[in-house]
């Protein structure tokens, strides 16, 4: 068994993650990446470290500003599709043990695909209905 380091805290120096290599298992199987003092760092590598990790900061968040920006255009269907998602999820489980797991989805695509058809046909029906009526009254009007 090794004895304890006699080291003062000032004397110990922890590395960036970067530059740890791991030493011995310490308690419970964690690696102890803790270098003792004549391994230290020069201070332009704590400083590129530091560079580095704010460097990656700004490019994640670029990468998130254009994510978004290529999925405003379909950003609703997205969201209208997850909704989708979440609603048929019942059906499907309660249609899952007596069809299985292929024909229960098929089928809850199906219905789901038939329900959203008659919907938006409805809605186009209605709005084309009223919009007749309403350019009828505008002319009318004149």
């Amino acid at each position: 068994m090794r004895t304890p380091d006699r080291r003062t805290r000032e004397q110990v120096h922890v590395r960036p993650a970067h530059a740890l290599q791991p030493r011995a298992c310490g308690p419970g199987g964690r690696l102890v990446q803790a270098i003792m003092a004549d391994d230290m760092p020069l201070d332009s590598d704590l400083q590129l470290a530091r560079e580095e990790h704010v460097a990656l900061g700004w490019a994640a968040l670029l990468a998130s500003l254009v994510m978004l920006w290529l999925v405003l255009p379909i950003g609703v269907g997205i969201l209208l599709g997850t909704c989708l998602a979440f609603m048929a999820q019942p059906l499907f489980e309660r249609l899952e043990p007596p069809l299985g797991s292929r024909w229960a989805a098929l089928t809850t695509v199906v219905l789901s695909n038939l329900t959203m058809a008659g919907l938006l046909g409805g809605l186009s029906w209605v709005l084309v209905a009223r919009g007749t009526v309403l350019a009828g009254q505008l002319v009318a009007a004149f």
